[in-house]
Order: C-alpha cells, then structure tokens, then sequence
C-alpha cells in the first residue's frame, strides 16, 4: 500500500513539466518515499546529479523551442522570434589631394554601418522586468540603447515596430511571453552580426513583494544620490564621473533602485524618504545637529552642494574611520525636493522623514554621559540624553532643541518642513524618531520636557504644511508604550500620550523591532519553548508577533536567559498586563491610560482616547544574519559601537530569517480584524537608492557594501525565492491541489526551469542540496526541510529475529556512499559565472565523490554551507536500522522519525516499511545538527568600471591648423578628444540648426595641459628650454634629431590667438603623467605668429598623431561659424556626456603664410623693401625654379607704422617688393616698422610678417636684412 501511494505521488510530480513517462514519474515516487535516499533513487555515487553546468546557454531561433521557466532572479539567453534585414547606413568623407583648391583632385571614401531590428524571446511570463543585459559577454549600457521589454502579460498588445514592419492584424503580441525588442541597434561592436545577448531576468513569486505597501528608502547621507537624473563632476574636461550613476540600466542610482523597486512591489503606496543631518555629541546640552559632508568640494557640475544655506566649506566635516569616510554627505536640498517630486510623479504617497545620525568617531575625548572620557564610537541617536540631576533638564532640551539661529534639533526639523513644501508637500511628515534618552527625561516635577518639545514642532510642521499632511514621531520600540523606571518605585508613566494625543499628530509610530524568536543553535534538538519547529518557522513567528519575550513573559536576568527560566508579565496589583507588554499593542490602543505613582494609579487618566488614531510601524525589519529575528534592532557595522549580532546567532547571512519576519507581520496585521496598526503603513527598512548590485559591490564607492550581506537591506533579497514558493507553483500550474511547502526552509537567489530538462535532472539537486524531503500524508504531498523538528516517538516493542536481536544497524564506509562533495550554480555577484563549493571528509583515504549541479543562481557563502550541511548528513546516514514491529502497532509512515529505548540518544527516519506477519522497517541515522554559517564573502577585483560606466563629456579640442602637403584645406579644421573611461565619440556639425554626424573619433587623443609659460620665441631654431607638460593621461617619447628635422613628434599647443605647432626632441617622464620636454622647435608650420607672443600656463597640449581626426567640414563651410557637438557614437546620449561649441574653421588652412627675409635699401630718394614668398603646399621641394604660387595671384599688403604705431603709407603690390619714398618718415632717426601679408582671394590677408627698422640707418650700398 505504501508503495502504491508514494508511486502515485511522483506520478504526480512528474506531470508538472508536462508528459514525462511513467519511469520518471516511478523514479519520483520511489523518491517521495525517502526524500534524497541515493541507492532507491538510481544514481550510482560518483557521479553528476542535475543538469550539467556549462556556459551560458546560446542565443537560439529554432521554432517551436520551450521557452525556460524562472523563478525569482537569473541570468539567461534569449531566442530570436522575429528580425528584419539589416538596415544599411552609408557615410561618405570627400578629401583632396595637391594644392588643395578647388581643382584639387577629390578623393571620396565610404564607410558602411549596419543596425538591426530583431526581438528575443527570453522566459515564460509574467516577470517583474529585466535589469541588466549582456551582449558577448560585455554588459551594456541600456539607457544608450532602444530596448522595449514586454513582461508576458496576459494582455500586452503587440509591439509597434513588428506591428510596422508585420502589418496591423498581422502581428503577434506573445502574450505570457516575456521578450525584447531592440530597434536600430548598430552592430559595429559585435562584427556586424547579432551578439549573444544575455538578460537578468527577476520574476519574483510567493513571498512578500505583492504584500508590499510602504518602504523606508535609505540611506539618508548621500550627497546627489537622490537626484533622478544623472549628475556629473566637476573634476574637469574628460576626467568627470558620474557622481549619482553607477549602473547600467537607469538614468541615475535613484531612477534604477526606484525601478526595480515598483516592479518589485506592485502595490507599493507609500515611501519614506530619510534624509540626515549628524549630531555630534551625546550631551544633550552640547550636541549639535548639522547638515555634513565629506569634503570641501563636495558638488556636481553647474551644481554646488547646498543644506539650509549652508556651503560645503561651512558644513559639517564627516569623520574618517580606518581611512575611509563614515557616512556619506547629508542630501543636498535640491535633490530631496527633487527626489519628492519624482516620487510624487510616479503616484507614491511621500513621507518624509528626517534621520539623525551620530558622527562621533573612535578614540574621541569627550566626556560620555557618566563623566568618563570617551564617547561610544558612532552610537545610536537613541542615547543622547541629559546629563546631571533632573533640576537642570529643562534647560538641557532647550539647549538642544536649539532656535533659529542655532544648529539646534528644531531647526533640522523646521528646515524638512519648508523643504517638505517647496517640493509641492507631502503625504505624511516624522517629527523624529528613537529619541528615546531624551523623551525619556524627566524633570523634578516629572514632566517630560522633549516631549513638549516634539509637541511644539508638530504645532510648527502643521503650520507649514497645512493640515493634509500626516504628522507623527517614530517611537522606539523600547519607548512607545509607557515608561517604568528602574528604580524600584512602581511608577508607571505614558509618557508619551500627551504627543500621541497631541491634535497635531495623525497617527502612533513605532519602530518596531520587537523580538519575534528566541531561538538558539541546540533548539534543533527539539524543545523549543516557543514550539517552533525551526529557526524559520513561520507559524511560531507569527504567534509571537503578540505572545514570547516582551508578550507574555520576559528573562529576569542573564542568568534566567541563560537557562531560559522565563517569568509571565501580569499585574499583580490592576490585572492589567497589558501595561507592561510593549507587545500588547492592541489593548494599549484600546484602554484608557492611567499612570501610577508608587504603584497607585492615578484617579484621572492620560489625555489619549482609545482608539482615536491609526498605528504606524514607521520602521519595521529584520536583519538578514542568522537569529535576525532574535533580535531585529541588531546590526553589523564594523565602525559601531552598536555592532553586534543577535543572541544565539552562528553569525553567519541568513536572508530567509528576514524574509520569514516579514512574512509574519504582514500576514498577521492583514488578516487582523479590527486591527490598530494600518497594514499599509507598514514602513518595511529597508529600501536603498543604490541600486543592486553596485550596491554592495562598489565597497570603494561605499564604505557600507560590506554591512549589506547581513543587514536590514531588502535590496537584492525582495527578488529571491523560496524554494517552498517555487515548487508550490509548479505543482499548482500542473493541477496538483493537495500540497504543502510551508515546512521548506530555503531561499536562494534564482531557479530556471530549463525546459529541455526531464523531471528528474530539475528536482533532484535542487531537493538533494537543501535536504528536502518528499512524502506523503493522508493524500497530501508534502515537502519539507530535514532540519524541521517535531515531536520523536520511542519504539520499545521491536521484535527479536533470530540471530540478530530486535534490530541490526549496518555502517557503510565513504567508498560506498560518498566522502567528498561539489556543488556548483551561478553566483549573482560574479555576474552569474560558475561558482564551486567543496567539501570532504577528512580521514577518509579513499572516498567516492558526488557532484550537484543547481539549477540557477545561489551566492557563493550559500553554496559552501549548504555543500558542508550536506557532506555531515551523508556521514550520518551511512548509519542504516533494519528492525521489526509487531504488527498491532501503528505502521509508520515513511519520513517519520523515532527513537529506541534502548537507545533513546539516536534519531532513526523510516525509508521503508514492509507489511506482513509483522512490519519490517528499514532506517537511517539522523541526527539533527545546527546549519553552517553562510560565510558570504564579495569576489575582489570587481571595480566601478566593470559595473558602471563612469565619466561625462570628454575633453575636446577643435584645432585650426594651417595646411600641408596633400591634404585638403577643410580636413586642417580637426578635433581631439580624450576621457578617462574612453568610448568612440562622433563629431555632428548644425549648418542648418539639425545635428548631422560628420566624423567618430575612434581613438582618444594625447592631451594634457602645460604647466609652464613659454616665453615668445622665433622658429627654425632648437630651444634651449625645457617645457613640462601634465598629460591626462598617455605617454610621450624621444626622438633623434634627424627624425625631428624630418617632421617626428609635433604637438598643437592652443595660445590665446590660435594653436601654435612645435616639435620636441627629448620626452621624460618625471612623476605620474608629469613630462618634461626638450629640444623644441617652435613656431612650425608657419606658426610663427603665435610663437612669438608665447603661450601661458595651462595652455591645452594636443599630441598630432593618428588619434587626431578631421572634424568634416566641408569646403564650403570654411570660414563659417557653426555648432559642433562631441558626444557618444552610436547611440543616444544626455547633455552631461555632450560638448556644445561654437567654431569657425578652416581659415588657418587657406591663410598665406607670412613672408620672410624681408630687406631694405636707398634707391633713388626712395627705400625699396623686398621679400620673399613662402608656399603652403610642395614649397620643400628643390627641383623648381620657384615653388608653387598657392593662390590665383601674386598679391601682398604692405604697410608703414610710424614711432607709435600710425599707419604712414600702405599699398597694395604684385611683386616681393615696394619701394617707398623717403619722405615718409617724418621722424627717419625714429624705429618705425614695415608689415606684409600675403593676399588670398579667398580668406583675404594672411599671416603678417613684422619688422622694425630705422629709415637713416638703411644704406644705399647694400641690401639690410631687417631683423625681429
């Protein structure tokens, strides 16, 4: 019978993934009766288990493929549904050759680029949407890209461009498919073919996410980091970063947590933005609250960073710990009034919440608050309080409450008010939260005076945000209820009630870190006074939630806790225990409230009126860290004082813990009739607007990336799955009703449901690896984890067989079972690369070794654990029990356990049962043990680059360089580029107001700046002086000198008039990017013109090499001004990764150059000048009796400047010389000086050519040269 009914169940099982034969289905029901026995199953030791884990699977476009299912987060490959032919884009660059006029010789070069439209299926629908995606292996930046995703609803209607190209009613909408559509993406990168495109998918299913309604969203100290849009650096030309961007699929870190987060949660109403400003001391009378940050400098491009009016340079400075930053700098105003409208714009209802945070750093000499020296290092805002006796308290709140003026708790309050308004308000506005040392503090006549306080700004708030806006406090846990001093007096204060009853507050706030376990590592032996079955147990959370520590009972000491001897919480005196259970929130909400003194009740009760307003847990969470919910205020934060793990705790990561406590309160509070807490505002904390997985990854951006794996973070955990919520689905998608999975106690990050995968390679590692077991009770299939505990009977009446006593016990060895075992799945943080976990048995010489391949994504610390788990269950089981019962006792089912009783310090679980005369069992040893640690430790070498791309516009440089051999004039107008994170940038020109791409800049230029002056210098000669230049990056190199007379290393430096030409013979490198150079030839290229007013420091240096690329210009355009924009090629880019300027080009090129050699001589009462021509094409070569003319005719521009500078004479002449009387020169012992240019029909004047000269000193006898 037995048999029958556990072949029947994996029958069952089997039809899930549709028709699988009967021997599979067989091979299932033999596994349901003994959940993960090896020898029953059918796979030999020693050999893979699941599916084999190879690369990623391959793009595919076969028809009629199964498309994989996915559950919670995973990377995959798409398959092609649907393309086009490739779009063809030609670009064609004209270039002339010779002299470079308008006859020139024209050379015309054209380039292909090709785009393609295509969609990729990717998975079964419906997901929650796509996060990064991969082509060839390289992640690629979405937002430069025209990606559509299609969820796989039910109703989504087909895609426009398929629709285009398909015809209206002739296209498929794929609905409950999930899939891509890319339009017009270029294929130059990929070899113009369609990449291998790679997707994280995130398909959340089961736990909390539906149930999701509000959500705390941190952290509150991060500069622009709530800015939607992407901000950048001020760190200059090609050098800037992106400073709130450190993905690849948003706009901004805030626009892709955000995201993710409504995809996540589609039924989130409501956030709560934290902002912080830092206290500084734990004195109340002492400590200020300011806004800090983390530098002098702290800023964004065209945005300076401003709080309250207050300049970084006049902020608080935010401390340092173990050479790194505590915290990140207070939100600057306009990115909170920013990040609100956003959130508004989205339809959340926005709460405000201000957020004290305590920089107070280590080895501190400030008194603490019992007159020691040294404050607790970076403490919690809960412990600032007053100091001395209670005559003086009064003044200490005041003091730290502060005025207008000061930097007081008031005015941090006051300012959110008006930032909460300037952004168009909000939903719902904290007054504070935690502040429990000082709502705690009484005065000599036992008031409250913070309280009053909290009062007087909830009277302020409402005045500046008008009466739609909620207002409340966050109560502490500790504090919420009532106060009871311990000081053996029997008061009883609520303390509170006076704010809760305040008119100006609209609901109650707890923080609400109650304790919903108190389980320990040897609780997996049984015993647990809570009747949890394990550290996970749901139903035992649940139960909690108003019952356990802090409900009904409480640990009267360390000492009790120790031994937990646990003492009930009643009232002995009024029968109200519900005044002493901080859990009791229920009755606390519907009771009228009546102090006591000395344990008297007062005759008048509190001003709060039962059930007169909601209950919000402004904060509730858990950490993800083995016994989070032992104690859910518990952090790990290395840099704390407040630092610790939970009691009890192994301190390993343990994601399922929070889940689970979450699970609990949302399920309680919902289903709860006449509840006091509004459900939907349950804060969960928390929400980080850094997105997964850069945070924690980028632990050199933030500091914090290593408190992530054990935090309260939800951030990369909202997505994963429990497997109990995996297999549920399966089954129910397969028909199957009678089940249940609540008793599975794992969660891991993804599972794919290959669909070319049987039954069998699915279930048995993701069964075997996290010891779940199959079995089925009164028609029910059941699956649940190993470490479950409940209750184990004792057999006293086994049968005697002859020979071998009631029972006989059997001990295989390693070779014939297994000593050694590998795990392996992909790690989400290795961006789904292989991760291998192995364990083996030590002592074991020869040893048979397993391998398990998970199906999907498990982090690496998860892997290892559950691979040791594994190992030590093995050892166990090689312990096998053959025994007989007496046929008049019940049969036991197989998966139930027992103990002997004679040997009551085994566990033994039933794998077989036999029926007849009497009833044969067959048992393995299984003890129970606790789990292993998750260790979880980030893969190094993982950098900002290799996650996001940084960097804003680069740094361009447009040259106007005068012409030479063989080009043509329009491609002298050239431009460099450079930045620090090079990408191709394309060069578009606007004649006509639109943007057209002229030229892409493949590769990034050498460019620096110089960091001396050069003084004016004359050409054709080597330098003596040295010029050292700062690079931005690049190297430069020396020469000889015969190579630099022959044209080697030239360089553009930019002069206030134009770029000068020089060469350099010697390059070195004297510190990092620093080079001096020597042996310069300046003023080449006939640019002497710039030389001689020499170039000041900080001119930009521009390499000419073969990075340098004609711009485009056109002949015609030579000479006219236009809009030129540099920004990224091939896709579409923000304005901070764009250059926008203003040039006219092309001049220099066509320009005559200067005339040289000038002299002069007295001809007939006359001086006669000559000079000779230079040419800017061929005018090297020897063989001619001339060089080339250059122009359309011989023409120069000639001038006479008197003493100071007057125009005595000009004229216009065909020839290299003019003759001009002597009566010019009025003044002819005076310097006067004699200017030419040469003319050009087509730009006008060119370079002048300047000399000085004294008229009575030129001779009639000879030619005088005239000199500089």
């Amino acid at each position: 019978m037995a048999t029958m009914i556990l072949r029947t169940a994996g029958a069952a099982i089997g039809s899930v993934f549709g028709p699988v034969g009967t021997a599979i289905g067989g091979a299932l029901g033999a596994m349901a009766g003994y959940a993960l026995d090896q020898q029953i199953f059918g796979q030999p030791d020693g050999e893979r288990e699941g599916p084999r884990l190879a690369g990623f699977q391959p793009q595919t476009a076969e028809e009629g493929v199964s498309l994989p299912q996915i559950f919670g987060t995973a990377r995959i490959g798409g398959t092609l549904i649907w393309m086009t032919r490739h779009e063809e884009a030609r670009h064609t660059e004209e270039r002339s050759g010779g002299k470079g006029s308008r006859r020139s010789r024209k050379t015309k070069t054209t380039t292909y680029s090709y785009y393609a439209n295509f969609a990729l299926a990717i998975c079964e629908g419906e997901i929650a949407g796509i996060r990064r995606v991969w082509m060839d292996g390289r992640e690629i930046d979405l937002t430069g890209m025209e990606m559509r995703v299609y969820t796989g609803t039910d109703d989504q209607a087909p895609d426009p461009l398929i629709e285009a190209k398909q015809g209206l009613g002739q296209t498929p909408a794929y609905r409950g498919t999930a899939y891509a559509v890319f339009e017009r993406m270029p294929l130059k990168d990929y070899g113009n073919r369609l990449p291998q495109v790679h997707f994280e998918v995130i398909r959340p299913v089961g736990g909390i996410a539906e149930d999701v309604r509000a959500i705390c969203l941190i952290p509150g100290s991060t500069g622009f980091g709530l800015f939607p849009t992407r901000l950048v650096s001020n760190g200059g030309p090609g050098r800037e970063q992106w400073v709130n961007r450190h993905n690849l699929f948003s706009e901004s870190d805030f626009a892709a947590s955000v995201d993710e987060l409504m995809a996540l949660c589609p039924n989130l109403r409501h956030v709560a933005l934290v902002v912080s400003w830092f206290g500084d001391d734990l004195r109340a009378d002492v400590c200020t609250i300011r806004p800090g940050v983390t530098g002098p400098s702290e800023g964004a491009k065209h945005l300076v960073w401003s709080v309250d009016g207050l300049a970084p340079a006049t902020a608080h400075r935010i401390s340092t710990v173990d050479g790194g930053l505590a915290y990140g700098s207070t939100p600057a105003d306009a990115s909170v009034i920013q990040a609100i409208r956003n959130l508004k714009a989205r339809g959340l209802s926005v709460t405000l919440y201000p957020f004290v945070m305590m920089d107070i750093p280590p080895d501190n000499a400030l008194p603490d608050l019992n007159g020691a020296e040294g404050q607790p290092a970076y403490p919690w805002r809960g412990r600032i309080a007053p100091t001395g006796s209670s005559s003086n308290i009064d003044a200490q709140i005041a003091v730290f409450l502060g005025s207008s003026t000061s930097f007081g708790y008031g005015r941090f309050i006051r300012h959110y008010a008006d930032i909460a308004r300037i952004a168009g308000g909000v939903d719902a506005f904290l007054i504070g939260s935690e502040l429990r040392g000082l709502t705690t503090a009484r005065n000599a006549n036992n008031e409250f005076p913070f309280v009053a306080g909290l009062r007087q700004l909830a009277a302020e708030v409402r005045s500046i945000l008008g009466v739609d806006a909620k207002i409340t406090y966050g109560a502490d846990w500790s504090e919420w209820f009532g106060f009871q001093p311990a000081d053996g007096s029997g008061d009883v204060f609520f303390h509170l009630d006076p704010l809760w009853a305040d008119p100006n507050i609209d609901a109650i706030g707890i923080d609400n870190y109650l304790p919903l376990s108190d389980w320990r590592q040897n609780d997996v032996y049984g015993d647990n006074p809570d009747g949890a079955a394990s550290a996970h147990d749901g139903r035992a959370l649940q139960r909690a939630i108003d019952g356990g520590e802090y409900g009904d009972c409480f640990y009267a000491s360390d000492e009790n806790r120790s031994n937990r001897i646990r003492t009930s919480i009643s009232d002995g005196a009024y029968g109200k225990d519900w005044v002493f259970r901080p859990k009791a929130i229920q009755d606390w909400w519907a009771n009228q409230h009546f102090e006591r003194r000395n344990g008297v009740e007062l005759a008048e009760p509190t001003d709060w009126t039962p059930m007169a307003k909601p209950i919000w847990f402004t904060e509730l969470g858990a950490p993800a860290i083995d016994g989070g919910a032992n104690q859910p205020n518990l952090f790990i934060d290395g840099k704390s004082s407040e630092s610790a793990a939970p009691r009890d705790s192994n301190g390993g990561r343990d994601d399922l813990i929070q889940r689970r406590f979450l699970q609990a309160h949302l399920a309680h509070w919902k289903g709860l009739a006449g509840s006091p807490v509004d459900w939907e505002r349950l804060y969960l904390w928390a929400w980080d607007t850094r997105p997964f997985p850069a945070f924690p990854l980028l632990d050199a951006i933030w500091s914090d990336g290593e408190a992530w794996s054990r935090g309260h973070w939800l951030n990369g955990r909202l997505d994963q799955v429990e497997l109990g919520d995996c297999l549920a689905e399966l089954l129910r998608r397969a028909g199957i009703t009678e089940f249940d999975t609540s008793s599975v106690d794992a969660m891991v990050e993804g599972v794919i449901v290959d669909a070319g995968a049987s039954t069998r390679q699915f279930l048995k590692p993701l069964l075997d690896l996290h010891e779940i077991e199959t079995f089925e009770i009164d028609g029910r299939l059941t699956f649940r984890s190993r470490i479950r505990q409940s209750a184990v009977p004792t057999v006293a009446d086994a049968v005697e067989q002859p020979d071998h006593g009631p029972a006989i016990e059997t001990y295989a060895s390693p070779m014939e079972t297994f000593g050694e075992l590998l795990a392996a799945a992909r790690d989400p943080f290795m961006e789904y690369q292989s991760a291998v976990a192995r364990q083996f048995e030590d002592g074991a010489d020869q040893k048979r070794s397993r391998q398990i391949a998970f199906p999907g994504a498990m982090h690496r610390g998860a892997l290892e654990a559950r691979v040791a788990d594994r190992l030590r269950r093995a050892q166990e089981e090689r312990v096998s029990l053959t025994l007989s019962l007496p046929p008049s006792l019940a049969v036991p089912q197989p998966a139930s356990r027992f103990r002997l009783k004679d040997r009551p310090d085994v566990v033994w679980k039933v794998e077989e049962v036999e029926t007849g005369l009497d009833v044969r069992i067959r048992a393995r040893r299984d003890e129970a043990f606790a789990p292993h640690p998750d260790r979880s430790l980030f893969p190094s070498g993982l950098t900002a680059q290799s996650v996001a791309e940084q960097g804003g516009a680069p740094a361009v440089a447009f040259l106007d360089l005068p012409l030479v051999d063989g080009a043509e004039p329009a491609n002298r107008f050239q431009v460099a580029a450079w930045s620090r994170f090079w990408k191709p940038v394309a060069a578009m020109a606007a004649p006509g107001g639109v943007f057209v791409q002229r030229t892409v800049v493949e590769e990034a230029a050498t460019m620096g700046e110089t960091v001396d002056a050069l003084p004016p210098a004359r050409p054709g000669r080597v330098c003596p002086l040295t010029l050292r230049v700062q690079l931005y990056s690049g190297s430069l190199s020396s020469v000889e000198r015969i190579a630099l007379l022959a044209g080697a290393n030239a360089a553009a430096i930019k002069g206030p008039s134009g770029w000068e030409v020089l060469q350099f013979e010697r390059a070195e490198e004297i510190a990092a990017d620093l080079w001096r150079l020597g042996g310069l030839l300046r003023g080449q290229l006939g640019t002497e013109d710039i030389a001689v007013n020499g170039l000041p420091t900080g001119s930009t240096f521009v390499l000419l090499d073969d990075a340098v690329e004609a711009a485009g210009l056109h002949y015609a355009e030579i000479g006219t001004e236009m809009a030129w924009r540099i920004e990224p090629a091939g896709r579409e880019s923000s304005e901070a990764e764009r250059v926008d300027v203003t040039r006219t080009g092309g001049l220099r090129s066509l320009m005559p150059l200067a005339p040289v050699h000038p002299t002069a001589r007295i001809v007939e009462g006359a001086i006669d000048f000559r000079w000779i021509r230079r040419g800017r094409q061929d005018a090297d070569r020897w063989e001619g009796l001339d060089i080339p003319l250059g122009e359309e005719s011989e023409n120069y521009e000639a001038a006479i400047r008197g003493p100071t500078g007057e125009t005595l004479t000009t004229a216009i002449v065909q020839t290299a010389n003019w003759t001009v009387p002597q009566s010019t020169f009025a003044v002819p012992d005076a310097t006067h000086s004699l200017e030419v240019r040469q003319l050009s029909l087509t730009v006008g004047a060119g370079i002048a050519m300047t000399r000085r000269f004294v008229p009575d000193a030129i001779s009639p006898s000879y030619e005088r040269r005239l000199l500089q």
